[in-house]
């Protein structure tokens, strides 16, 4: 590259447009790089388009309690080439088929408490990680079912 000031302008100009769109959402990120195809003096700008890939399947563990039950996150071996973000975890009694909205946690959070569960009631949790190209893999379902204390 002959001329690195025309590399700064237009990267400028390009970081210029996206804080002009006000993107805010990992999905809103991705599909704005998705949609660029930047080169600057014959050279391509790499995105983590790129090299990246979604996470691959956390592992979950999970403890029960009394009307509630305690989990780890153990992350998976690949984040994908991305950082994770988040995670989610997905809670469900054996009778229903939606997983519904999952409890989001930041990626530095690994464990957690999921209360106000019915005692005696089997429940199935899950887990994906989640990094700037999306959800993982999905950890293998484990089943808990919370206890009341001995008397």
């Amino acid at each position: 590259m002959s001329d690195t000031s025309e590399l700064s302008g237009q990267m400028a100009e390009w970081v210029q447009e996206f804080y002009r769109l006000k993107l805010y959402t990992n999905d809103d990120v991705k599909e704005f790089v998705k949609s660029k195809d930047i080169t600057v003096n014959d050279y391509k700008i790499i995105t983590s388009e790129d090299y990246a890939a979604v996470p691959g399947a956390p592992k979950i563990e999970a403890v029960a309690k009394d009307g509630a039950i305690d989990f780890t996150i153990n992350p998976p071996e690949s984040d994908g080439g991305s950082p994770v973000i988040k995670h989610k975890i997905y809670c469900k009694t054996r009778e229903t088929s939606d997983w519904g909205t999952p409890i989001e946690q930041a990626a530095k959070v690994l464990t957690g408490t999921i209360s106000n569960l019915k005692n005696g009631q089997m429940y199935t949790l899950k887990a994906v990680e989640v990094n700037i190209m999306g959800d993982g893999a999905e950890s293998e379902g484990i089943h808990v079912t919370p206890m009341a204390p001995a008397q």
